[in-house]
């Protein structure tokens, strides 16, 4: 899927599902089954070894738990195996501690030599990356406790292992195949998310009245929920900004910065002003300019297509202004728009 590359060189849950949320338990079937096929997925999507952050591995997971997982109730479970792992720790072991009782417990440590024995008791690294594999009732497992006991037929999808220029793997029915937050992975971007976390494809779900929707482009797109069949920001368009943004910002026109060629574009901002009194805003400028930031948050005429060259100038602007000269000093000298 080319419109990954297009994000990145362009600088870019709880799941919906129709079963019941009976109690679960793991230790017997169809959970026990169930949770098996779900950490199979997440062995097969979410590569622990490459994983660029424990945070982004966990996500991962819970994406596949949600997503796959026919008793909902049993996310937990594949959620914490996926938390008490090394996945994403460079460095970190699985520690199995057993105590006089013959009591044994599993814990991440950040080395190998800090897995050490309580008083009593005996110690052992864990060949598992997990927790939920690693120990046994009297120390450290030799073999993986995660396997499907029944004949279900589970779908691994392989979006998490696609090229990040391409994003082109399986997911589930209701998710695409997109870059993870970090811009660094593939992972499956689930309808059943909240809005937030689904950029680019911004198809999470909202409050009631409302709706997905990308309402900023720069530095990467942003989703948020605004009233549905409303335009998002950026309706009609520079110089006359204007849109529905999430509750709390404001739509108004503001500059890019300069490595993204200072143009100038429809933004959710926060509310107010433009300027530093009485704190730094990217905010409201008067018609026919927008707010910009060198060394602090000023309101600068937009640039206009001038039908001559400067200073010259002459022409009308999108909001029935005139394209006038502009100068500052010798620093700037520009055509530039002025209220109508």
């Amino acid at each position: 899927m080319r419109l990954v590359a297009a994000i990145i060189l362009g600088m870019c849950a709880l799941s919906a599902r129709s079963s019941a949320r009976a109690a679960c338990d793991p230790s017997v079937d169809p959970d026990k089954s169930d949770v098996a096929n779900a950490r199979e997925a997440v062995t097969a999507n979410c590569n622990c070894s490459t994983a660029t952050s424990h945070g982004a591995y966990a996500r991962c997971a819970a994406g596949q738990a949600n997503a796959l997982l026919a008793n909902a109730s049993c996310a937990s479970a594949v959620k914490k195996c996926a938390a008490k792992s090394t996945c994403g720790r460079p460095g970190f072991v699985t520690c199995c501690r057993t105590n006089r009782r013959g009591k044994t417990t599993c814990s991440t440590k950040r080395e190998a030599t800090r897995c050490v024995a309580p008083r009593g008791g005996t110690a052992c690294v864990g060949t598992f990356a997990s927790c939920c594999d690693a120990c046994t009732a009297g120390g450290c497992a030799t073999t993986t406790s995660t396997t499907a006991t029944t004949t279900t037929s589970t779908t691994l999808y392989s979006c998490a292992g696609s090229d990040l220029f391409e994003c082109n793997g399986t997911c589930p029915p209701d998710a695409l195949c997109g870059p993870d937050e970090l811009l660094v992975s593939c992972r499956c971007i689930s309808s059943a998310e909240p809005c937030g976390g689904t950029a680019p494809f911004c198809n999470g779900t909202c409050p009631s009245g409302e709706e997905c929707a990308t309402f900023q482009h720069y530095p990467l797109p942003t989703c948020g929920c605004i009233p549905t069949g409303v335009p998002a920001c950026g309706n009609p368009g520079v110089p006359v900004c204007g849109g529905a943004c999430p509750s709390g910002l404001e739509c108004h026109a503001v500059f890019e910065p300069p490595i993204a060629g200072n143009v100038v574009i429809c933004q959710c901002t926060a509310p107010g002003p433009c300027g530093e009194d009485p704190v730094p805003t990217s905010g409201a400028c008067p018609k026919g300019s927008a707010c910009t930031y060198v060394g602090g948050f000023f309101c600068a005429p937009i640039p206009c297509t001038p039908d001559n060259p400067y200073p010259t100038c002459g022409g009308q602007c999108g909001d029935g202004g005139e394209c006038q000269p502009f100068s500052f000093g010798t620093q700037l000298q520009t055509c530039a728009c002025t209220p109508p």
